[in-house]
């Protein structure tokens, strides 16, 4: 405070700040509830594989051969980034966007929306280094809510489950993709009409030409933006400051 009773500039911007901060704070911790496990497929996996099941806490439906459905890869020279990815088949996908019916999915549990009316995921997605190219794409990530009835099962898919609803769903495809194409994305889903629910996060392929059998597609690095815990922690820590220096200003 100013001796002529006025409020000084730098004390304006450190109020506001510590307004701004209080927010982030919120924010964080609405989100933090929300979670990707093993995002990365490098968990429950051993090395130079191919595994039919996708590690927990994914379900994914499980046929007789791999490569018919989704499943993990560990072997170096097969995604272009040499990682164990998420792989799924072009013989569980068709120009259903969706891909309802199909068996070329994987889904997991994120946990309930708290509140939060949007959340933000980057992954990378494209074509293997072993695939014969180019080829058409496409990929889907759907977010979807329980109203506590669905079990979910290795063979069985939320999509159409009853009690299921869903609740946001972006797509994107890419033509004449190279062998060993990669693309990152980075999507904003609207979880406003979401209830108190767990949310579900479901992957699958397509095909963006009918009939072609073409969309081998990996995915990888499935991650929140901005990582929950690391949004909640900067918002609080900005707070913290803010405190501090008003104090010290006084």
């Amino acid at each position: 405070m100013r001796r002529d009773g006025r409020t000084s500039f730098p004390l304006c911007r450190l109020v506001a700040g510590a307004v701004v901060a209080a927010m982030a704070c919120w924010a964080g911790s609405a989100q933090a509830v929300l979670n990707i496990a093993n995002g990365d497929f490098e968990s429950g996996i051993p090395d130079e594989v191919h595994q039919a099941d996708v590690a927990s806490p994914w379900f994914d439906f499980s046929g007789a051969n791999f490569w018919e459905n989704a499943w993990q890869i560990s072997i170096d020279g097969i995604s272009p980034n040499d990682t164990t990815v998420l792989a799924l088949s072009a013989f569980a996908a068709d120009d259903t966007v969706d891909g309802v019916g199909q068996n070329g999915y994987a889904y997991q549990d994120l946990g309930t929306a708290d509140g939060a009316t949007s959340m933000t995921l980057r992954f990378d997605w494209g074509s293997f280094d072993d695939a014969g190219g180019p080829r058409d794409l496409g990929v889907t990530f759907s977010i979807l809510e329980s109203d506590g009835s669905f079990v979910p099962d290795e063979q069985t898919d939320i999509l159409g489950a009853t009690g299921v609803t869903l609740i946001s769903q972006n797509s994107t495809s890419q033509l004449d993709v190279p062998i060993s194409g990669m693309f990152s994305e980075e999507w904003t889903f609207d979880l406003s009409s979401a209830g108190s629910g767990n949310l579900y996060l479901r992957i699958n392929s397509f095909e963006p030409v009918s009939g072609q059998d073409q969309a081998w597609v990996f995915v990888d690095n499935v991650r929140f933006i901005p990582e929950p815990a690391t949004l909640a922690l900067a918002g609080c820590g900005l707070l913290g400051l803010a405190v501090v220096r008003r104090r010290t200003v006084a």
